[in-house]
């Protein structure tokens, strides 16, 4: 039987392009995989602080850099994450 280049040793590659991307799929991450690196968040609307409280106190939040902080009680802090205030007690 004559050999043609399609008829390949069991376990060897046919097709050396189909191989190549398939490695070059693999090695790369994959989008959920890859990691944003951290963004600092825009600060909050005037609006959104006039409304928002501190969940213990009652008190205003005002913002500083990543956080809000209760003007009552600077010791309470609430993070903000991708422009989410998260505005639970830590003790609760």
């Amino acid at each position: 039987m004559p050999s043609t280049p399609s008829s390949a040793p069991s376990g060897a590659p046919q097709n050396s392009a189909s191989n190549t991307s398939a490695a070059d799929n693999s090695a790369a991450p994959s989008r959920a995989a890859q990691k944003r690196a951290p963004e600092r968040n825009a600060p909050l609307t005037d609006d959104i602080l006039q409304i928002l409280r501190c969940p213990v106190t009652g008190s205003p939040l005002r913002q500083e850099g990543d956080e809000l902080i209760a003007t009552e009680d600077p010791q309470r802090r609430y993070r903000i994450e991708d422009g989410v205030p998260h505005l639970l007690p830590h003790n609760a």
